[in-house]
């Protein structure tokens, strides 16, 4: 409940008129549809240069097809704040109270957009540290909101997904040993991931449990230490 109330507070903040873009694309960066083709777009070249793995390459041609041909949706439910972090290590909780951090203005993690780029975030974590409260809150959009709003949050988890995707694509040529291969099985991870939300099912618990348990094999002293206050995908 606290989660859902932090993504209306930011949705109620919502450029409706062109003078009100215009006021706020002074402060904060405003991503439409061609923004977020643009974004993917790279992250497919990205991730087919640095990486070429065709499965994979696959998986994000279907997912850009997706993406493309659901354009009037995107832009329908766009013009909204929206945190595109939104993860347990970026806000603090006090008496129920949630406490946005890394927020800051012209930053890469506050833009007006689609309002579920934020969700979107938040549920790809959630798929691996807490899959029951993934599939509550996804339920949640679709009982509650409509066939076409949870088109939009799905549209935008394969948006983000994609963004993690080309992160570490583009980490694997500076990686070698147990690191290297523990990347190589992240991509394979969140391959499966998208695949997943792409296909509107639910990603095996045999598939996240294998995965953790290979990762956490891989993952060095310093990387568990570095990570103990938190996990990480």
């Amino acid at each position: 409940f606290i989660a859902l109330s932090a993504f209306e507070a930011q949705e109620s903040f919502h450029a409706t008129t062109f003078e009100h873009l215009k006021k706020v694309g002074v402060v904060f960066p405003i991503l439409g549809s061609a923004e977020y083709f643009k974004e993917f777009d790279r992250f497919r070249n990205s991730i087919s240069s640095s990486y070429g793995d065709k499965k994979l390459g696959a998986t994000m041609a279907k997912a850009e097809e997706f993406l493309k041909s659901n354009r009037p949706n995107i832009d329908r439910y766009s013009n909204h704040l929206t945190h595109t972090d939104f993860v347990p290590h970026n806000f603090r909780l006090s008496k129920n109270e949630v406490f946005v951090i890394d927020c800051v203005p012209n930053h890469a993690t506050v833009h007006f957009g689609n309002k579920y780029e934020g969700w979107a975030r938040f549920l790809s974590y959630m798929m691996l540290h807490n899959p029951e409260l993934e599939k509550l809150l996804s339920e949640y959009i679709r009982k509650n909101r409509g066939e076409n709003e949870y088109l939009s949050l799905r549209l935008m988890r394969v948006y983000k997904l994609g963004f993690l995707l080309d992160y570490y694509a583009r980490s694997i040529s500076k990686t070698e040993g147990d690191l290297r291969i523990l990347t190589e099985l992240r991509l394979d991870f969140w391959n499966e991931a998208l695949k997943a939300v792409l296909e509107d099912s639910v990603l095996s618990p045999s598939v996240i449990s294998e995965y953790k348990q290979k990762r956490d094999q891989l993952r060095s002293a310093e990387e568990k230490e570095r990570q103990r206050e938190f996990a990480v995908v």
